[in-house]
């Protein structure tokens, strides 16, 4: 069924600018699934996790875990918004 009331998304939403190519394959659905999200605008830091992150890179995997809602994904997209996560490859 299809949906009366679809959400636009991408580059036809104003102000939204178009998303790169994350994806090696140019697959739009593996793109948003690359993608790094927004740090929201109330953020607490904490620089001594931001440090462990880092220091993980010696490492062939660093594992974030922790139960819903402890802030793992805003951990990592502050870490990469600060400039401290390695840049993939491509892109």
């Amino acid at each position: 069924m299809r949906n009366p009331n679809p959400v636009p998304v991408g580059p036809e939403v104003p102000g939204r600018p178009e998303l790169p190519s994350l994806a090696p394959s140019g697959d739009p659905m593996l793109t948003v699934r690359f993608a790094v999200p927004a740090v929201p605008k109330l953020l607490v830091s904490r620089p001594e996790l931001l440090k462990r992150l880092t220091a993980g890179m010696g490492g062939p995997l660093t594992l974030v875990s922790g139960p819903a809602g402890a802030g793992k994904t805003v951990l990592a997209a502050h870490w990469a918004a600060k400039g401290l996560a390695p840049r993939p490859p491509y892109g």
